[in-house]
């Protein structure tokens, strides 16, 4: 099975809590970064699309706007997604997910694997490869600069 964007949207599952889709049956223009980091392998926003205008107003601050869309995701994916201080927090069955907001209105997530972090930008093909240090010391992508978040998914 191959899914692609529009068998995503007509499924029942579209955060992928059975685990059917995965980065190797699943178009790569299926799903974003978020989706990539969640493990979802669909377009997930963390905030209701329909709140994106006052989310991202120029009276609101990164800080507030990183908090809202944490609690968003917290609870989307309840029992899933748990927030994190460290790395060392991690539990067995857990991988870690890096995510951020920046300054132009927009979000990016990075997953954690054994020694390198991945992510995907938007639609594009390609997974990259970052090292620790420039996923928790440096501006992402030039552009990503709100908080850092580290939150740990677990494993089906």
């Amino acid at each position: 099975m191959f899914c692609r964007y529009e068998e995503i949207l007509n499924s029942k599952d579209l955060f992928n809590n059975e685990r059917v889709r995965n980065i190797h049956n699943t178009d790569a223009y299926s799903y974003n970064c978020a989706g990539y980091a969640l493990g979802t392998f669909s377009w997930y926003h963390p905030f209701d699309e329909n709140a994106y205008d006052s989310l991202f107003s120029d009276s609101n601050t990164l800080e507030n706007i990183t908090q809202q869309t944490v609690s968003y995701m917290l609870k989307d994916f309840e029992g899933r997604l748990r927030l994190i201080s460290s790395l060392e927090e991690l539990e067995k069955n857990e991988y870690a997910i890096a995510y951020r907001v920046s300054s132009d209105g927009d979000f990016h997530f990075m997953r954690k694997a054994r020694t390198r972090w991945h992510h995907k930008r938007g639609s594009t093909l390609t997974i990259l490869t970052e090292s620790e240090d420039n996923v928790l010391n440096s501006i992402w992508c030039d552009r990503y600069d709100g908080p850092i978040v580290l939150m740990a998914m677990r494993r089906k």
